[in-house]
């Protein structure tokens, strides 16, 4: 197995050598990804430890795309392969998640910036890259949310990381919709005031599909066997955990916390391998299909911060398409690409024997 810094997790591991396993799909596109391509090849040969270290760090990036693009391809393969997913679905939705992060050609400003223009199947259920980049937006839109209430912090109350946990029943779906069910008597309950604000996301635990809450909660102190005793009722769970989260880099960590995707992808992989790691991804997609995994209360729901605030909520930050993100130039000129291709799949629908035999 290719060398990986101590420090990196052996999901890592797992996709480089599904990668290595299956070079003559990757090599075009190792080929045009000649650093990432250089430290394949030499992780292969007897290299020290010390010039590995250094070509991972050096292309970090360009492993983390090569990953991604390792996952996407095996979810197309289990998209297709599902047998519950409507057959008019999964061909297309196989496609759209196989072709994330195609890179289609870059933007260029006249001081020499450059953009890449990259297509997205916008799929965080079944993307690992989607579901990074949707996790990076919300929790930066929630902590916009956050700064001016936090500078204006109405008299006893703060903010408040809250884990609700509940008992894995072998039915996902079932503990999702009771935890989010529960979840909204709860904060109507124990949390909900003339100033409060709630932002809560489904999670699904890696290890035994516990599924469980995290929420970022606005609030007066709410006492941890009140809030126990309270959850226990509804879900007959009494394991939960509520932590005040002190300044802005403690608000902003925590924003990210609870903007996380349903479940860590990478987890599985580690735990499963990656066929069957990617196969249970696809299977939790599907199974949480339609189901509000996340969802906003109070001063966080725009309408009420700006009847509470006496303003609009900060707009979410977003790039203008048409301006260099560095200088704020006009891109003045754009490069088309074409990836290269590995071979293409091919299905054997039927064999036969000679006429005659």
């Amino acid at each position: 197995m290719p060398f990986v810094p101590s420090d990196e997790r052996d999901s890592i591991r797992i996709y480089v050598q599904a990668a290595l396993d299956d070079l003559e799909y990757y090599e075009p596109l190792l080929q045009w990804l000649r650093p990432l391509l250089e430290y394949i090849r030499e992780s292969r040969r007897e290299v020290s430890p010390e010039v590995l270290r250094g070509e991972i760090e050096h292309n970090h990036n360009l492993l983390i795309e090569l990953c991604d693009r390792v996952f996407s391809r095996t979810m197309g393969q289990a998209i297709r392969s599902n047998p519950n997913m409507e057959s008019y679905k999964r061909a297309d939705l196989a496609l759209r998640v196989e072709n994330c992060g195609r890179l289609m050609g870059y933007h260029k400003c006249p001081t020499g910036h450059t953009k890449a223009d990259k297509q997205y199947c916008d799929m965080p259920k079944y993307c690992r890259r989607c579901a990074r980049i949707e996790a990076y937006k919300r929790a930066e839109a929630l902590y916009e949310r956050c700064i001016p209430i936090l500078s204006r912090m109405p008299s006893g109350y703060n903010f408040r990381l809250v884990t609700c946990t509940t008992k894995p029943s072998g039915d996902i779906r079932s503990d999702a919709e009771l935890a989010i069910d529960a979840w909204a008597k709860t904060y109507r309950g124990i949390f909900k005031d003339d100033q409060s604000a709630a932002w809560r996301r489904v999670e699904v635990g890696s290890q035994n599909g516990m599924v469980h809450i995290h929420a970022l909660v606005l609030s007066r102190y709410v006492k941890q066997p009140e809030l126990s005793a309270y959850w226990e009722k509804r879900t007959n769970a009494p394991i939960v955990s509520i932590n005040a989260v002190k300044g802005y880099k403690e608000l902003k960590k925590t924003c990210y916390e609870v903007s996380k995707y349903v479940t860590d992808p990478d987890k599985h992989i580690e735990k499963y391998g990656l066929i069957e790691g990617v196969k249970w991804v696809s299977e939790l997609a599907y199974d949480l299909r339609r189901l509000k995994l996340s969802q906003t209360y109070g001063m966080f729901r725009a309408d009420v911060f700006e009847r509470r605030m006496g303003e609009a909520p900060p707009a979410p930050k977003e790039q203008d398409p048409c301006h260099c993100d560095q200088c704020g130039e006009l891109w003045t000129e754009y490069i088309e690409l074409h990836e290269p291709r590995g071979p293409p799949l091919l299905n054997i629908i039927k064999t036969s024997g000679a006429s005659g035999t």
